[in-house]
């Protein structure tokens, strides 16, 4: 498993808190996955932006019908690689079980993922030392 170096001049987490987190992700993926159904292109009235995830999910949940925003990570197996997470933010609406999430942004209008479902990962909580060494993930 490799980590890419990133040539951003804003700061970088620390090497060892990357690994941390893609540790607690595969852990988390594996003891409780979710899954969110792709929505995006099947909502009536609905336009998502894509690739604005984040944005969507707000402008949905801002419509005022009490569903919310859940911010998290997709698990995108890339080229071979068994774990790749992407930030996400899908939406869980107010009248369905807790775990039912949509993503209103990814369409599934492509047949290949007219039932396909998407594994969905929320965010571990980190704890970290002053000096950016993580010392504890739950």
């Amino acid at each position: 498993m490799m980590i890419a170096e990133s040539t951003s001049s804003a700061p970088q987490p620390s090497r060892a808190l990357v690994r941390a987190l893609l540790n607690a992700l595969i852990d988390r993926l594996r003891a409780e996955p979710i899954y969110a159904s792709r929505q995006g292109d099947g909502l009536p009235g609905w336009h998502p932006v894509a690739a604005d995830c984040h944005d969507n999910a707000d402008r949905w949940v801002a419509l005022g019908a009490g569903d919310e925003a859940v911010r998290g990570w997709l698990h995108e197996p890339l080229h071979g690689l068994p774990h790749r997470f992407v930030a996400h933010s899908v939406v869980r609406p107010a009248a369905a079980d807790p775990i039912d999430l949509v993503d209103v942004t990814l369409v599934a209008s492509a047949p290949a993922l007219a039932n396909e479902l998407q594994v969905f990962v929320s965010p571990p909580a980190i704890d970290i030392s002053t000096d950016g060494t993580p010392m504890g993930i739950s």
